[in-house]
C-alpha cells in the first residue's frame, strides 16, 4: 500500500489523493475514461470523466419506460436504451418514493418532459449543445382557451395536483372523479420547451378513460367548474406552454438529484436543512452517487462510491462528498440517490458492489452516457447466427449477435442496425428474435458496414 501523497495518475486530477491502495483505468468511449480507485480509509470509489466537447451525449431512462411500473435495475435500463443507441456507462440517479413508486423530481428526456414537479430540489440538466448546469429550476404550465388561462400545477404526477397533464410517460388512471374532465390533446407542432403552442382538442372524458397508450397525445384532467365559463369543444384549438425558469428554451436532458453538494466551486459543510433535508440518517457515511463539472464546462464527473462495509468501503459524508468532488476538478456538484440504489455499470455490467443483499436495486431512472451514432467504426468485429439452427415451424429463436467494440469490450448491439437478406420467406427477423415462417432451408446474408456474413437454417 502506497504511504505518500501522490498525484492521481494519467493526468486526470491535479490534486493529492491520499493512500492509494489500487487505482484502474480505462477508457471505455471517445472521451469517456473510467478510474477504480481504493482508500486507505477504507473506500472504494468509481469515477467517470466525460470530455463533454467530444462526439458522445447523454442519455436518461426510465424503468420500463413508464411513470407507475415496477421499476428496474440500472442494467435493465441500460440494454433498453442499447436497442437504439450504443451506451457506454451509466449510474442511478433520482430518489424516488410515493405510491406507486416513482423518481420525485422533473425529468427531461430528449427535449420533452417525462415530469413536471416543483419540490425545491436541484436538478442537473444539459443543453442541445452539451453544456451542463446543476439549479433548482421550477417547472410551469399555462394553458389559454379563448379569454381564459389555467395554470397546468404537474405534470405526470398526480399528487394534490389541480390540473395535471400526462404523456406517454405515464400510466393515466382509468376512472375520473365526478367533477374532473379529461381532455385528450394533439399538439400540432413539434413539442419545444418555454413555446406557447397550439393543440388541438380530440376528445373530451367524463366518466372513465379508454385504456391507450398517448404516444403522439397529451391528456389534461382538471375540475369541470374551470370550464364553466369557457368550455372545450372537439376540434377547436388551445394554446398551452410547458417549460422552465429563466426561459430555458434548449434543455435537452434534465433529471434530479438532493442536494447540491458544491456550489461555485466552494465546499458545504452543513446540509441540515438544505433542499428540505432532516432525516439524521442521510448524513452520515453512506453509499454515494454523484455528478459535477468543471468551471469552464468542458468535463462531466460521475462518481459512485461503495460503502457500508467496514472492511472493503464505508462510504462518505455528504461534506466529505462535496470536497472529494471538488478535489475532482468539479466547480459544481450534485449529489443523486445513494445508500443501496448506488450503482455504476459500463456496458452492461455492474463495476461498484450494491450494498443490497439481493444484489442490484431496482430504481426509477438513470442516467446514461452513450455514443452519438452506432456506426461500424465504433466495432472490430461483428458476428451474427442463431442460438440453434433446426427450427420448428412457427418457432422463435434468439438471434446471437457478437459485437467487440474499439475499447476492448464485448457490447450489445440490436438486430434493427444490421441489414438481413433473405433468399425467401421462410423466416423473418425482429428485435434480435427469428421468426421461423414455412418450411425449408433458407440461406440469411447480414452486413454493417464493412462486416459481413451469412447463416443457414432448417425449419420444419
Amino acid at each position: 500500500m502506497k504511504r505518500a501523497n501522490i498525484f492521481f495518475i494519467l493526468v486526470f486530477i491535479s490534486v493529492k489523493i491520499l493512500a492509494i491502495d489500487t487505482v484502474a483505468v480505462k477508457i471505455i468511449g471517445d472521451g469517456v475514461k473510467y478510474y477504480h480507485l481504493k482508500t486507505e480509509e477504507p473506500n472504494n470509489i468509481y469515477i467517470l470523466k466525460v470530455d463533454l466537447t467530444l462526439d458522445n451525449k447523454i442519455k436518461l431512462g426510465i424503468a420500463n419506460d413508464r411513470i407507475g411500473n415496477e421499476g428496474a435495475t440500472v442494467n435493465e435500463m441500460s440494454k433498453n436504451l442499447s436497442k437504439n443507441n450504443f451506451v457506454f456507462a451509466g449510474v442511478n440517479a433520482d430518489f424516488f418514493g410515493g405510491s406507486p413508486y416513482q423518481f420525485e423530481n422533473s425529468m427531461v428526456i430528449d427535449g420533452e418532459f417525462a415530469k413536471g414537479i416543483n419540490i425545491g430540489r436541484s436538478l442537473f440538466a444539459v443543453s442541445e449543445d452539451n453544456v451542463p448546469m446543476i439549479d433548482t429550476i421550477k417547472f410551469f404550465g399555462t394553458i389559454i382557451n379563448g379569454k381564459d388561462t389555467i395554470s397546468v400545477t404537474s405534470l405526470n404526477d398526480e399528487n394534490d395536483s389541480l390540473v395535471c397533464l400526462y404523456n406517454k410517460y405515464y400510466n393515466i388512471k382509468q376512472k375520473l372523479d365526478d367533477e374532473e374532465v379529461a381532455v385528450l390533446l394533439k399538439p400540432e407542432s413539434a413539442f419545444r420547451l418555454n413555446i406557447l403552442q397550439k393543440y388541438r382538442i380530440v376528445n373530451l372524458f367524463y366518466n372513465s378513460i379508454p385504456k391507450f397508450l398517448y404516444v403522439d397525445k397529451y391528456l389534461l384532467i382538471m375540475p369541470k367548474k374551470l370550464l364553466n365559463n369557457n368550455p372545450f369543444v372537439i376540434g377547436d384549438t388551445l394554446s398551452l406552454s410547458l417549460g422552465l425558469s429563466a426561459d430555458l428554451k434548449n434543455i435537452k436532458q434534465m433529471i434530479g438529484g438532493l442536494p447540491k453538494i458544491l456550489r461555485s466551486g466552494k465546499e458545504i459543510e452543513n446540509f441540515a436543512g438544505h433542499e428540505g433535508i432532516n432525516n439524521s440518517g442521510f448524513f452520515g457515511k453512506n453509499p454515494r452517487t454523484a455528478i459535477g463539472y468543471d468551471q469552464a464546462k468542458k468535463y462531466l464527473y460521475i462518481v459512485a462510491i461503495d460503502g457500508r462495509d467496514n472492511t472493503n468501503s464505508i462510504g462518505m459524508t455528504l461534506p466529505e462528498l462535496s470536497k472529494f468532488m471538488k478535489d475532482l476538478g468539479c466547480y459544481e456538484a450534485l449529489n443523486f440517490d445513494g445508500g443501496g440504489s448506488t450503482t455504476m455499470v459500463i456496458r452492461d455490467s455492474t463495476v461498484n458492489k450494491p450494498t443490497d443483499l439481493t444484489g442490484e436495486r431496482k430504481v426509477f431512472n438513470s442516467l446514461f452516457l452513450c455514443a452519438k451514432n452506432i456506426t461500424p467504426d465504433i466495432f472490430n468485429s461483428i458476428k451474427v447466427s442463431t442460438s440453434k439452427t433446426d427450427l420448428k415451424l412457427y418457432e422463435k429463436v434468439d438471434l446471437v449477435i457478437e459485437a467487440h467494440d474499439c475499447w476492448g469490450f464485448t457490447s450489445f448491439i440490436n438486430s434493427e442496425n444490421i441489414n438481413f437478406c433473405y433468399d425467401n420467406n421462410l423466416c423473418f427477423i425482429s428485435n434480435n428474435e427469428l421468426i421461423a415462417n414455412k418450411s425449408g432451408i433458407t440461406t440469411i446474408k447480414w452486413n454493417f458496414g464493412k462486416f459481413n456474413g451469412e447463416f443457414t437454417i432448417k425449419i420444419d
